[in-house]
């Protein structure tokens, strides 16, 4: 569970429950009710933009390697899925725009910690952000839920 705003930066992974904020409000793409691991895409002056990200594959989704992953057993490993090998997905079109009190909030069922913390390596941010970068324009002018 996230407790300030030091914890949050580009890049950290953190399990955000998304049946404790108006998901609908303040997400671009088709928005999603339940609990998801979101990689920061980006973090400034009390507002976050996080991913959210899935255990399986589908159409539209793109992979974020095991490789590519640090932290927690269950955000690398990805053991929903045994048979992905760690590989995780995300929809470039799907961001969720946050303020501090929310991410705080919803940050109740994350496993990881200050000293151990989930994340992407810089290389595979920079590629979210890039295959995000529409949806990212499109969630600045939504109100941070």
């Amino acid at each position: 569970m996230l407790t300030s705003a030091e914890e949050i930066y580009p890049g950290r992974v953190v399990m955000l429950d998304a049946n404790l904020f108006d998901v609908d409000a303040c997400s671009t793409g088709s928005p999603s009710t339940r609990s998801h691991y979101c990689v920061c895409i980006e973090a400034g002056e009390g507002v976050y933009c996080w991913l959210p990200i899935n255990s399986g594959d589908s159409p539209g989704r793109l992979p974020i390697f095991r490789e590519e992953k640090r932290g927690h057993p269950n955000w690398v490993n990805n053991p929903k899925k045994r048979s992905s090998q760690g590989v995780s997905y995300y929809h470039p079109s799907q961001i969720w725009r946050l303020g501090l009190a929310t991410t705080l909030t919803a940050s109740v069922h994350d496993l990881s910690t200050p000293e151990r913390p989930n994340s992407v390596e810089t290389g595979c941010l920079a590629r979210i952000k890039s295959e995000c970068s529409r949806a990212l324009l499109r969630a600045h002018l939504l109100p941070a839920g």
